[in-house]
C-alpha cells in the first residue's frame, strides 16, 4: 500500500478506487457525522437464501412513523410468537401498539427494513421475515437489534479495500459506507475522473477480454488548411503543403518514426508539428518543408547551416536540429521542442512592454548569438520575436530558430528578406548587405521588447523607410546615390550647378501613390500613414513611456531615467541607417547598457570607423518636404 501522502501515480499504475482503507480513514480529517438514524440493512450480507423484492436486490424499504399505527412483527409474530413476545426488539415495538398511538402521534422516528427473506422455495407472504434494526440510543451508535426468528445466517460485509491489479475485479458486491468520504490525499485517482476522462481505461480494466480501444481509431484532425488534396498524388494541397492529420506517422524507417500530436505553427516554408519520437517517447518539433523545389534547395541550405552551428557554437543560443529524413516528396527537419516566442510573450504582457532588467537580459544572449554568427561569417537574414524561442516558460535563456533565410557573407543571393518591421534600410534600398543587416534587425527587437509595440510597423516598403527617415533621419548619400530601390521611395532633383551633385527628397504619400498608378502592377495600394506613438523622435518615444509602476520612490524613477538614457544611447547607434556606423555584436556588448557599466559624461569607446560619444544625440525633425542636401 503506497504511502497517504505520496506523489500521484501514473494513470498505468493506478486502478479505479472508491474510498480510502480503514487505516486511512484513520488518517483523514475530521469530518462531520450525519444526523443518527436506522443503520443501512444492506450492510449485512445474507447466506443461504435469496434477496427477493421484485424490483432487484438492491433495493430498500424505508417506512417514517408520524402518527401512524404500523406493526412491522404482525407476520412474524403470527408465525413464531413465543420468540417473537419475548425477544427485547418486539418490546421494543410496543410503542406502536394501539395503546401507545397518543405518544406516537407526538413523536416521529424512522425504521429502516432489511430485504424480505425467502426460503428456499417462498410460496406466500407468511414466510416473509422483515429484519428491524430499532434507533441507536442516546446518539451513541449501537449494533443493530436483529431478532433471529429462524432466519439465515448472516455475516458481516468485509471492508473497503483499493483495486490494485486486474485480479481485484472479479465480480463483488460491496456495501456501502456509512459516511461517503475520500481522503484529499489519495494516491489514486478519484471515483470521477476513472468514469469520465480515464472511462476508456476503466472499461478495458474490468473487460479486458470483451472492450478494445486504440486512441488510433478516433477519427483523424485534420491540421492543414487547405485540406483538399491536389498534388503529390494527393498527398498536397494547393499550396504544396503536405496535408497532416493527428496521429499521422513521418519517418522513413523503424527508430526514426514521428507520431503526429498537434499544429505548432506555418508560413511560406511549409508547417510545424508537434510529434513524438517512438523510439525514446521525446516530444519534439517537426518542419515538413513543401515540396516545391525552392523550397526544398532553401531548407537543404539551412540544413547545413544548423548542423554547422551545432558542431561549432559553444554558447548553445541556436536551435539543435535532431534528424533529417524525407517523406513523400517532402524534407522533413527534426528540431528540438522549445516553449513559447517573444512576440507571445509581449502578447501575454497584453503589449505593454517588459521591465528592463529582463530586457537586458534578453538583449546580452542575443548579441551574443549575432556574434557567434558574424564570427562564422553568417547572416540570420529574419531576426524578429517570432524567431527567437524561450527554453523554458519560466526562465529568460533564448534560442534563435528558423535559418531557413540565412546565408553566408560571402553568398548573399537572395534582395527580398528580412520581414518589413525589421528590415534594414540598406535592404530596403537594394544594396549590398552584411552581418548588420541583422544588427539592425536586434535594435528593433529590443525597442519593441520595451515599449510592447513595433517601432517601425510599416504598411508597405514605402511606409516603412517612411518611419525609419521620419524617427532617425535620412541615409547617408553614398547609400542613396547606389540604391536600386531609390526611385521607387525618392525623388532625385538635380543640383543647379553643372558640378553639382543631386539631392534626394523622400516622396509624400500622394506623390507615392500617384507614382503605383503608372507602374504595370496597378494591383497595388497604399494605406495613409498611421502612427502608434505620440511623440516622433526616438528619445522621447522612450522618455515619455509610463513608469513600470506608480509606487515608485524618487529614487527608483532616477534609476530608471538613467536606464532609459542608456537605452535611448544604445538604440540611436544600433539603429543608425548607415551600415557602416552601425555598431557591431561586439561593440554592443561594451555598451553601458548592457555591461551595467557606471556612464561617464564623456565615456566613448570606438566603432569601426569612428568614435562616439555616449551622450545621446540631438535628432532633427525630419518632414516629407524636408530636402536633404548631403
Amino acid at each position: 500500500m503506497p504511502l497517504l501522502h505520496a506523489k500521484k501515480q501514473l494513470f498505468a499504475n493506478q486502478l479505479p478506487v472508491t474510498y480510502e482503507t480503514a487505516a486511512q480513514q484513520g488518517q483523514a480529517g475530521a469530518h462531520i457525522k450525519p444526523p443518527t438514524r436506522a443503520d443501512n440493512p444492506f450492510l449485512q450480507y445474507y447466506t443461504g437464501a435469496e434477496v427477493a423484492l421484485g424490483g432487484g436486490p438492491d433495493r430498500r424499504m424505508s417506512a417514517a412513523v408520524d402518527g401512524l399505527l404500523y406493526n412491522p412483527y404482525a407476520d412474524a409474530y403470527d408465525a413464531f410468537p413465543a420468540q417473537a413476545a419475548a425477544h427485547p426488539a418486539y418490546m421494543a415495538s410496543s410503542l406502536l401498539a394501539p395503546g401507545g398511538a397518543q405518544q406516537a402521534a407526538q413523536r416521529r422516528s424512522s425504521v429502516a427494513f432489511g430485504a424480505a427473506l425467502y426460503h428456499a422455495s417462498p410460496t406466500s407472504t407468511r414466510h416473509l421475515r422483515p429484519q428491524i434494526m430499532a434507533p441507536p440510543s442516546g446518539g451513541a451508535y449501537v449494533a443493530p437489534v436483529l431478532p433471529s426468528f429462524g432466519a439465515p445466517a448472516r455475516v458481516a460485509a468485509p471492508r473497503m479495500a483499493r483495486v490494485q491489479s486486474k485480479a481485484d475485479l472479479r465480480p463483488r458486491v460491496h456495501s456501502q459506507p456509512r459516511y461517503r468520504r475520500r481522503s484529499v490525499s489519495a494516491t489514486h485517482i478519484s471515483p470521477a475522473n476513472a468514469l469520465t476522462v480515464y472511462l476508456t481505461e476503466t472499461y478495458s480494466l474490468c473487460q479486458p477480454q470483451r472492450f478494445r480501444y486504440s486512441k488510433t481509431s478516433n477519427p483523424k484532425r485534420v491540421l492543414t488548411k487547405p485540406s483538399e488534396p491536389k498534388y503529390n498524388n494527393g498527398n498536397d494541397n494547393e499550396d504544396s503543403d503536405y496535408i497532416l492529420y493527428v496521429n499521422d506517422m513521418l519517418g522513413p524507417e523503424e527508430g526514426r518514426k514521428y507520431v503526429v500530436l498537434d499544429l505548432l505553427g506555418s508560413g511560406t516554408f511549409g508547417q510545424v508539428v508537434k510529434c513524438q519520437n517512438l523510439a525514446n517517447q521525446s516530444v519534439v518539433a517537426v518542419k515538413v518543408v513543401k515540396s516545391k523545389a525552392a523550397y526544398l534547395n532553401q531548407s537543404l541550405s539551412e540544413v547545413k547551416i544548423l548542423e554547422y552551428l551545432n558542431q561549432n557554437s559553444r554558447s548553445g543560443n541556436f536551435i539543435r536540429l535532431l534528424d533529417t529524413f524525407m517523406h513523400k516528396e517532402h524534407l522533413c527537419l527534426v528540431f528540438e521542442l522549445l516553449a513559447s516566442n517573444l512576440y507571445e510573450l509581449i502578447k501575454q504582457n497584453q503589449f505593454q512592454g517588459l521591465n528592463m532588467k529582463l530586457v537586458k537580459s534578453l538583449t546580452t544572449q542575443l548579441l551574443s548569438s549575432c556574434l557567434e554568427l558574424k564570427s562564422f561569417q553568417i547572416i540570420h537574414c529574419d531576426l524578429k520575436p517570432e524567431n527567437i524561442l524561450l527554453c523554458q516558460p519560466d526562465k529568460p535563456e533564448i534560442k534563435v530558430i528558423d535559418f531557413g533565410s540565412a546565408c553566408f557573407t560571402r553568398k548573399t543571393i537572395y534582395s527580398y528578406i528580412q520581414s518589413r518591421f525589421y528590415r534594414s534600410p540598406e535592404v530596403i534600398l537594394g544594396l549590398p548587405y552584411t552581418e548588420s543587416i541583422d544588427m539592425w534587425s536586434l535594435g528593433c527587437i529590443v525597442g519593441e521588447l520595451f515599449l510592447g509595440l513595433p517601432m517601425f510597423p510599416g504598411s508597405s516598403e514605402y511606409n516603412q523607410i517612411y518611419k525609419i527617415v521620419d524617427m532617425l533621419g535620412a541615409p547617408p548619400r553614398h547609400m542613396l546615390d547606389h540604391g536600386r530601390n531609390l526611385l521607387q521611395f525618392f525623388d532625385k532633383i538635380p543640383s543647379s550647378d553643372p558640378n553639382g551633385k543631386p539631392t534626394y527628397r523622400l516622396k509624400t504619400y500622394d506623390e507615392y501613390v500617384d507614382y503605383l498608378s503608372k507602374q504595370k502592377d496597378k494591383g497595388k495600394t497604399e494605406q495613409p500613414n498611421k502612427n502608434y506613438f505620440d511623440q516622433k523622435l526616438l528619445k522621447q518615444i522612450i522618455l515619455d513611456y509610463k513608469m513600470p509602476s506608480k509606487k515608485m520612490t524618487q529614487s527608483m524613477i532616477d534609476k530608471e531615467y538613467a536606464q532609459r538614457h542608456l537605452l535611448i544611447d544604445f538604440l540611436t547607434k544600433v539603429l543608425n541607417p548607415d551600415p557602416l556606423e552601425r555598431l557591431t555584436p561586439l561593440e554592443a556588448l561594451k555598451h553601458p547598457f548592457v555591461n551595467d557599466a557606471v556612464p561617464t559624461q564623456e565615456k566613448s569607446f570606438s566603432s569601426a570607423n569612428s568614435t562616439v560619444s555616449l551622450t545621446a544625440h540631438t535628432q532633427t525633425d525630419l518632414t516629407n518636404d524636408t530636402i536633404m542636401k548631403v
